[in-house]
């Protein structure tokens, strides 16, 4: 079967069952809630969620409780209890203590995978119940200097987990220090740093060439995303990454685990709507991105020339980059509601194609809300506006704020938003909520 025809095969598949169980749009938490730690409750610093396909706890989200002023939870919307993965100052694996965490990431059996500081200028990658994938000190599997700090780390549904991080005593090639990288623990017990059996890979390194741009390297490593597919990520572009005098550009990329990085889109390149010469060219591209396990990928751009919009564009390996990337939403369609859209959000993903995101709309009041745009006839769907009252609050309030979503390759997506009190004395809290 071709894989698209599959692709909406599949689609068509979720799309009744989705028909069939409607969905519901749920609370996961929100600012004086109890948390897991006896007598404490959540406070403010709700930071933008994880979801996954779990059956249980597959919410995790940065959040400040009572107690302490930076945990990582993991949530369970249905009748199981959240739980804590780890707050700062808890003891760390190496035998010191968690400083800054980093957002979370979650998959499908629940397992969550995080970056942290640790006391004494200290890094890490970890996962579960705090194992150390990667740490300050670990050899670069680039072939030179040590892995320093990181960030961005992402836990697949196939259990690999994906990170950016800062090398010390990286080569040095044509005059540019090699100091930054993605890169991937696979394979064992999913640990790559000491006594782990895990196998670590470089998937990318700044000031590599990018192949399908002759002369073009990656001077600049950004936002990061993954999949089972591989990773799509945002970077800034130079001839040479040595100049201090030449424009950067922008590009959004994607590499497959066992493949190359190809250009998704590109600063100055002709782009759809009209991609003919004369027509559309990207003005900005933006990140973070996101990708599902087939590798379509889905950025939020802007153009310019005939056209000059905000647009959600989507990346289909099947058609693209040999052909531009496709609009999925652009400034001006319709919201589904009578109102026009006027900007967006960095989208999310599903693996049926779907896109979740934060759109405003133009209806005088400068309203916002979730929207989902389905692969399948391009419609839109709306998960929640601003007054819709909140589900699952009391005293019974209003939505008045939405972040940007994340979505599960299933079609779940959670949002961080703030909510107000219709009765009394108005008080805006903020919380999680979840679209199953």
């Amino acid at each position: 079967m071709d894989r698209r025809v599959a692709l909406v095969f599949v689609s068509l598949l979720a799309l009744g069952a989705r028909r069939a169980e409607p969905a519901t749009l749920e609370k996961v938490a929100v600012e004086g809630d109890p948390a897991p730690q006896p007598g404490s409750f959540y406070r403010r610093k709700f930071q933008k969620p994880a979801v996954s396909d779990a059956t249980g706890a597959r919410v995790a989200a940065s959040v400040r409780t009572f107690i302490n002023p930076n945990c990582l939870v993991s949530f369970d919307p249905g009748p199981g209890p959240d739980a804590i993965i780890v707050c700062r100052k808890d003891p760390s694996p190496d035998g010191h203590q968690f400083g800054t965490l980093g957002n979370p990431s979650i998959n499908i059996t629940s397992e969550p995978a995080w970056a942290a500081a640790v006391t004494f200028a200290r890094s890490g990658v970890f996962r579960g119940s705090s194992m150390t994938v990667a740490f300050t000190g670990d050899p670069s599997p680039a072939g030179s200097g040590f892995l320093r700090k990181f960030s961005s780390a992402l836990i697949t549904d196939g259990g690999d987990v994906v990170f950016q991080a800062i090398i010390s005593g990286g080569a040095v090639v044509g005059g540019v220090t090699v100091d930054q990288g993605f890169f991937r623990c696979t394979g064992g017990n999913g640990l790559c740093s000491t006594g782990g059996t895990g196998t670590l890979q470089t998937l990318v390194l700044k000031n590599d060439p990018v192949l399908d741009r002759p002369g073009r390297k990656l001077c600049k490593l950004q936002t990061l995303s993954a999949s089972t597919f591989g990773i799509a990520f945002l970077a800034e572009t130079q001839l040479d990454c040595s100049s201090t005098t030449e424009t950067p550009l922008e590009g959004i990329f994607r590499k497959p685990f066992a493949g190359a990085v190809v250009t998704v889109a590109l600063q100055g390149e002709p782009s759809k709507p009209q991609p003919a010469p004369g027509g559309t060219t990207y003005a900005l591209v933006a990140g973070p991105v996101a990708i599902e396990k087939d590798g379509i990928v889905a950025f939020l751009g802007a153009t310019t020339g005939l056209i000059g919009a905000e647009m959600l564009f989507l990346c289909d390996p099947a058609s693209c980059p040999a052909s531009q990337a496709d609009v999925a939403v652009q400034q001006g369609d319709p919201d589904g509601n009578g109102d026009f859209f006027q900007r967006f959000s960095t989208p999310a993903l599903s693996d049926a194609g779907d896109i979740a995101f934060q759109g405003r709309v133009n209806d005088g009041l400068r309203s916002s809300g979730i929207y989902i745009r389905r692969l399948i006839g391009g419609t839109i769907a709306t998960v929640a506006r601003l007054n819709d009252v909140a589900p699952g609050v009391s005293p019974t309030a209003q939505f008045t704020f939405f972040a940007a979503p994340s979505m599960s390759p299933g079609g779940k997506v959670a949002f961080k938003v703030r909510v107000r009190q219709v009765a009394s004395s108005p008080r805006t809290r903020e919380g999680l909520f979840l679209f199953e």
